[in-house]
């Protein structure tokens, strides 16, 4: 049996949500036990590259003890050049498992039941020409932000995104800009509240930090670009 899962980040594009609405009525929404800014005003920290709790809460839950295909492919970034057809979940990659015609152990994970999830990227080799010839000659919908330069679509302001694409995120889509400063506000309060040392005064400044210094820090490594 499959079925088709879609997990609500909270902070995606708009136009994604309306995308999935239309063409994908049958996709279960899975929405989370708590929203981006709840786990910002919780978590004491904001959402970086090194310290991404998003990403577990938001995306990575659900599919337990089945097998899960994504859409995850080699030529999308450095990261995910290495990524394998077949994987166990972790975050190690040297435990990750590539499933090919000569692995012993292919038949055996065939016929088991799962205990943990499994992913399976079948598109992993898939080149940006490739889905997109495939998209043209089957005629299937698509997201209409890719027809405005978007090369992946992300959750709004991704620290893992290049600071270009966080700015245009931002320019476009401002009520999400807000909704940042007013969570790491809560945030900055939350910390005071407890007696705990704060680095920042207010949600702007974090914001600034957050946008700014922290994504300079990463100078001179490979940007995702969304």
């Amino acid at each position: 049996m499959c079925d088709f899962h879609y997990q609500v980040t909270t902070v995606d594009p708009p136009e994604l949500v309306w995308f999935i609405r239309e063409h994908f009525p049958f996709v279960h929404r899975d929405r989370p036990k708590n929203t981006m800014w709840q786990l910002i005003a919780t978590k004491g920290m904001p959402p970086t590259r090194l310290v991404r709790y998003c990403c577990y809460e938001l995306k990575e839950g659900g599919g337990n003890g089945r097998f899960c295909l994504t859409g995850v492919r080699r030529a999308e970034s450095v990261k995910r050049s290495k990524r394998a057809a077949f994987e166990t979940q972790d975050k190690d990659m040297s435990k990750r498992i590539m499933m090919n015609d000569n692995e012993d152990f292919r038949q055996e994970l065939e016929h088991c039941i799962p205990r943990q999830k499994y992913v399976v990227n079948p598109l992993i080799d898939w080149t940006d020409e490739q889905v997109w010839d495939f998209i043209r000659t089957q005629n299937l919908p698509y997201c209409c932000l890719y027809d405005e330069g978007w090369k992946r679509i992300g959750c709004i302001g991704c620290p893992m995104a290049s600071l270009k694409m966080r700015e245009m995120n931002f320019e476009r889509y401002p009520k999400y800009r807000e909704a940042y400063v007013r969570a790491f506000q809560k945030m900055i309060d939350n910390l005071k509240a407890r007696g705990k040392a704060v680095s920042w005064e207010t949600g702007e400044e974090c914001y600034q930090w957050w946008m700014y210094w922290e994504q300079s820090r990463k100078a001179g490594q490979e940007e995702t670009l969304f």
